[in-house]
């Protein structure tokens, strides 16, 4: 990423109240998650685990569907 690039990012993220800067004793800057920016990155990862969930659902009903009409094919083998 491009060093510009990630300025701009970090100063986003800065501005809206999730990151914080940190000055160190060797005049570096670090950068680092806050309460808040740890709450939105919790939610993000929820979020992504329910669209996740949410693209699965499709399987799940059609394998609902499904388990029925294979378990009568399954006794009608066994009764023959």
């Amino acid at each position: 990423m491009e060093k510009s690039e990630l300025k701009r990012r970090l100063h986003f993220l800065v501005s809206n109240g999730v990151v914080e800067e940190r000055g160190m004793m060797d005049n570096r800057t670090v950068y680092a998650l806050n309460d808040r920016g740890f709450a939105v990155f919790k939610a993000l990862r929820a979020f992504k685990y329910f669209e996740k969930l949410k693209e699965s659902l499709p399987v799940i009903v059609e394998a609902r569907e499904i388990a029925p009409m294979l378990s009568r094919t399954s006794r009608m083998s066994r009764a023959k």
